[in-house]
């Protein structure tokens, strides 16, 4: 897993859907007493998303014993440069037929980040330090309930709350040299953002015999809410004189909105297992952005600047496998995979819209041979994708500071890829 980005992770194999700092926080309100296992998977089978290059890491949970409740307490203090805490707490109950789990997380803190850059033109050279401080506040939550109706079919629910909030103060000063107009760029900025993330889940399971076959199907809605406030000032100065002067204000809003089912079938037989079945996932982002001179003193709207861009993104799937276990030393696995993507970016400020439509197959293979004394050797073979992130096809730009933006570039389409790994296990 190391050097790759976007780590899916996967709690008694359904997909937490957190990220980043989020993510980081919610695994802190595990105790590592109930964790079972933990599965690496680096090249997942056609059950899981083809996209990215992730890998899968799937958190085993223990199972509670019958008549069985527990609560955890955590606190999590450290002292660098800044002091950082972390607090959570979970408790877990197991009776008759139902199942409860719960854990909850609070913290706050100061990250203090450096960032030197050197920039070379033909007849400039810019050396631009950044000293940025990040004061956070967050809280996430998580309710499951899982109810067993008969000894063959349980239905259950989670749900993820996240909210997080955060302050940055920048101090970005920019050394010149080659310019006859300034040699000094000194841009003190104020960014404020917070967001809210809401994810409910809706499963169910069904064991049809006692053979192993199971039917069982995933319900999930998503929600994102991110708000960011930057206001900048910058500064020109050549030879300590302040030649120029502007101030403005960047007002950025997005709004995500998911929701996706999956039904899967595992069917086991005698001569080989067999697991199919299939997803539907519709998406839509709302992206407003709002630039506001404000070196007149009032804040001026400024059209050219400011966007409203919405994507829509929406994908229908159908995948089987096999795998067969042929003696004490042999197993193989094969599958197939296929995706079909319906993507819309609508620029309203610009009155563009990019579209596309495309389906993929993604084949996927494994063979693995045990050496005896617990070696073996797997090989592996998957084709993966890398669909462009929704800021990827924005037409627009996004200010940081007026000398600093970032754009996308709507015709980008997806990357596709394979991949061929030999492991050996010892």
């Amino acid at each position: 897993m190391i050097g790759k980005s976007s780590l899916q992770v996967l709690i008694n194999d359904r997909e937490v859907l957190l990220s980043g700092k989020n993510l980081s926080d919610y695994l802190k309100t595990i105790s590592s007493d109930n964790i079972k296992s933990i599965e690496v998977i680096s090249n997942p089978p056609a059950k899981y998303d083809a996209e990215g290059n992730s890998g899968i890491v799937n958190i085993v949970l223990k199972k509670a014993n019958s008549n069985f409740w527990n609560a955890t307490f955590t606190e999590d203090y450290r002292q660098g440069e800044y002091a950082t805490n972390n607090n959570g707490a979970s408790f877990n109950f197991n009776k008759n037929r139902l199942s409860f789990t719960s854990s909850a997380s609070y913290g706050f803190g100061n990250t203090h980040y450096l960032n030197n850059s050197q920039y070379f033109y033909p007849n400039e050279y810019w050396n631009d330090k950044i000293s940025s401080v990040n004061i956070n506040n967050f809280f996430t939550a998580r309710i499951g309930i899982d109810y067993k109706i008969t000894d063959k079919f349980t239905i259950g629910g989670i749900y993820n709350y996240s909210y997080q909030k955060n302050k940055y103060n920048d101090n970005d000063r920019t050394l010149v040299t080659g310019n006859s107009d300034y040699d000094l760029i000194e841009t003190p900025a104020t960014r404020n953002g917070k967001s809210n993330f809401n994810m409910a889940n809706l499963h169910g399971t069904y064991t049809l015999d006692t053979s192993g076959r199971k039917l069982s199907f995933d319900f999930n809605y998503l929600s994102f809410d991110d708000d960011n406030n930057n206001f900048f000032n910058t500064s020109y100065f050549l030879k300590n004189q302040l030649e120029d002067n502007s101030k403005a204000n960047n007002l950025g809003m997005q709004r995500i909105d998911n929701y996706s089912i999956l039904v899967d079938m595992e069917q086991p037989t005698k001569f080989i297992n067999w697991n199919y079945g299939g997803k539907l996932s519709f998406s839509k982002t709302d992206n407003n952005i709002f630039y506001y001179d404000l070196s007149s003193g009032s804040p001026i709207i400024d059209s050219n600047n400011s966007n409203h861009f919405i994507y829509k993104e929406n994908n229908e799937v159908l995948y089987f496998s096999a795998s067969k276990k042929f003696d004490k030393k042999w197993e193989a696995k094969a599958g197939l995979r296929m995706e079909t993507t319906q993507t819309e970016g609508n620029s309203l400020t610009n009155n563009e819209i990019d579209k596309q439509n495309y389906t993929k197959l993604f084949p996927t293979a494994y063979l693995s041979y045990n050496i005896g004394n617990d070696n073996s050797i797997t090989l592996n073979y998957g084709r993966r994708i890398q669909r462009p992130n929704f800021s990827y096809l924005n037409p627009f730009r996004w200010y940081s500071n007026p000398l600093a933006y970032s754009t996308g570039d709507p015709p980008i389409t997806a990357g596709i890829y394979t991949q061929f790994r030999v492991f050996f296990h010892t």
